[in-house]
């Protein structure tokens, strides 16, 4: 099998799944970075140290781009390379749909019951845009799981974002992402990076 596609809300596991198919040393992408040749290279190039690859490509979906990824990506289905792709919400798109059908592909949807006061979570955020320590404290006396506080936290920047269309919204809804990112790739504890996060959100 040379694709698996997950999605869902319940990061722990989906973590544990990539890191069972592609253990401990592999290539990460982000899917906004990537542009149609880039996409074809991942799939149709070597390392410079194997003929076969284990690569990550995180939220491919979410670029607003003219070309269809998984259109490319249904061209080579025959890779050798072991492709995993993480997706925070996928497409509904016919592409994605004929993609995930393919003999070559395994897509896995993995949810969590959702362990997170989200309004606790909005009040927090709020919060820290004023005060980081006060926050902080909030926070952790919250108890709240740390994938789903970020996916708390991504969605009321992004609300709040769409009401202001403010520049510094706009920052925050980039720094949120990138939180995202660091929960997905980095072996730091979640919950540092979401209060690390929270501690320094007053300053974007």
């Amino acid at each position: 099998m040379s694709f698996y596609v997950f999605s869902g809300n319940d990061r722990v596991k989906i973590q544990e799944k990539i890191q069972k198919i592609l253990g401990e040393d592999y290539e990460i992408f982000e899917g906004n970075a990537l542009d149609a040749t880039s996409l074809m290279e991942i799939c149709s190039g070597a390392s410079l140290f194997a003929t076969e690859r284990k690569i990550l490509i995180k939220d491919l979906t979410v670029k607003g781009s003219e070309f269809s990824p998984y259109e490319i990506l249904s061209k080579y289905a025959d890779t050798p390379h072991t492709i995993v792709i993480w997706e925070s919400t996928t497409s509904l798109k016919k592409a994605f749909k004929d993609f995930c059908k393919l003999s070559q592909v395994k897509k896995e949807k993995i949810d969590a019951v959702e362990t997170v006061d989200r309004f606790a979570i909005f009040k927090i955020f709020d919060k820290a845009l004023v005060d980081g320590e006060t926050a902080l404290k909030e926070y952790r006396a919250l108890k709240s799981d740390p994938y789903m506080a970020v996916g708390a936290l991504a969605s009321w920047a992004v609300n709040k974002y769409k009401f202001r269309y403010g520049e510094r919204e706009k920052r925050i809804v980039k720094a949120v992402a990138e939180l995202d990112m660091q929960t997905k790739t980095l072996k730091i504890a979640p919950e540092l990076l979401v209060e690390a996060f929270l501690a320094r959100v007053n300053k974007i």
